[in-house]
């Protein structure tokens, strides 16, 4: 089993290392934001692969964060309204 792990603090860096890796990583059909200490975005693929966002990507407010968290989101093949992310702090979704 394959994890990509990002511990990026960054929103913008975040979006961008998911760009960077997101070809490689293949097609994605599950997506879960958690909050416990920090939020956390896990991202599954159809290997039943992980990549995960520790930091950076956020939800629960229309901020940077949970903007960051859509774009990541769409670019992965989901199509979300805006307030399941500014809305919810946590969420599951599945293709």
């Amino acid at each position: 089993m394959t994890i990509v792990k990002s511990d990026i603090c960054s929103t913008h860096q975040s979006v961008e290392f998911y760009k960077r890796y997101k070809d490689a990583f293949g097609e994605v059909i599950e997506a879960e934001m958690t909050k416990d200490d920090c939020y956390i975005l896990n991202l599954i693929n159809k290997d039943h692969e992980e990549f995960t966002f520790e930091y950076g990507l956020t939800a629960g407010y229309n901020g940077e964060g949970s903007r960051g968290t859509l774009e990541v989101l769409r670019l992965a093949g989901f199509v979300i309204s805006d307030n399941t992310v500014f809305n919810n702090q946590t969420f599951k979704l599945k293709k």
